[in-house]
């Protein structure tokens, strides 16, 4: 089974009960399909040290929203940086909750860690429709 911890040094997102839940209802679902226990740390940033990420490690040179790091040492699968000034502006454009946004990119790093990608047309059509999918599941 899948667990998390959650960095939220900046203080930037509210980390409640229903949060938690929520989040290891969508480790339940992945679990479906990645069958490892592993565990994975969420990190809530701001976009200056997003931007310092992306820069440092995919040679943007600007924010974005979420940024995966695999590990897989010592059952740490890996780190999800999740900016949220970005989501918040996202969920805006988007029409959709902030909530919603979050547990988006959640499902997002996620999916990253244990191997999916969006590199082309036919990857990005299957883990976007899985991500939608568990989205939908999880919100019931």
């Amino acid at each position: 089974m899948l667990q998390f911890f959650v960095n939220n040094q900046f203080n930037l997102f509210k980390v409640d009960k229903q949060f938690k839940k929520k989040v290891q209802d969508i480790c339940t679902q992945i679990s479906q399909i990645h069958k490892n226990d592993a565990l994975f740390e969420i990190s809530f940033i701001n976009d200056s040290y997003m931007k310092k990420l992306n820069n440092k490690y995919a040679k943007n040179n600007h924010t974005t929203d979420v940024l995966s790091f695999t590990i897989n040492e010592h059952n740490l699968l890996g780190e999800i940086f999740i900016s949220v000034p970005f989501a918040k502006k996202e969920a805006q454009r988007l029409n959709t909750t902030f909530q919603q946004e979050i547990y988006l990119l959640i499902i997002h790093g996620i999916l990253h860690l244990i191997g999916f990608d969006h590199c082309n047309k036919t990857q990005t059509k299957v883990m976007f429709d899985l991500q939608d999918k568990i989205l939908k599941q999880i919100l019931i």
